[in-house]
């Protein structure tokens, strides 16, 4: 591979990191055999998880051009590497752990989440429990919406009842009512 190769493949890398809200992970799948490795590039099309064998060298320098320099995350980058870019931030995550159910790997090196860095395998239970922003979003909406949605059934509540006797009134029952109360006093 010549230098320009090199730099073609650092860029676009760069390039599907930052379209990726800069979220990706780093994966150890070496000593996968063929048949697991085509498994896992199946698994990760299905959901949609950009899967990439680079050169570390080619990772850190991606990483600088993005000014990601986090050391936890650079040192990670030994012996075999891949990353994984998805869309969902948690997809490769789900993809790992689903995968290892029947492999040994890919082991989760790192993970770069939100500005948010995962460094080792003991870390994969913990990217899976995050919530994304649209979680955290829609839980703030639904808070902020359950004393307002009160309020309005408070103010709704006093007006049901006054329907509630204006149709009675409208039937002529309203005046009915208050004769059984004069025969049951007298």
């Amino acid at each position: 591979m010549n230098r320009d190769d090199k730099h073609r493949i650092v860029q676009e890398l760069a390039q599907r990191i930052a379209e990726g809200d800069r979220t990706f992970y780093l994966a150890d799948i070496g000593g996968m055999t063929v048949k697991d490795t085509t498994e896992l590039r199946k698994l990760c099309h299905e959901m949609d998880i950009h899967l990439q064998v680079v050169k570390n060298k080619l990772v850190v320098k991606a990483l600088e051009s993005l000014e990601i320099t986090d050391a936890a995350l650079i040192g990670s980058l030994k012996g075999d590497t891949s990353i994984m870019i998805a869309s969902n931030m948690k997809a490769p995550a789900e993809l790992i752990k689903k995968f290892r159910k029947s492999y040994k790997k890919p082991l989760l090196k790192a993970a770069y989440i939100q500005e948010a860095v995962f460094v080792g395998d003991d870390k994969l239970q913990q990217v899976l429990e995050l919530k994304s922003k649209e979680e955290i979003l829609g839980e703030i909406i639904g808070i902020l919406q359950s004393p307002a949605q009160r309020i309005v059934s408070a103010i709704q509540a006093p007006a049901g009842k006054l329907a509630g006797i204006l149709s009675l009134e409208g039937e002529g029952k309203l005046a009915d009512l208050g004769k059984k109360d004069d025969k049951q006093a007298a």
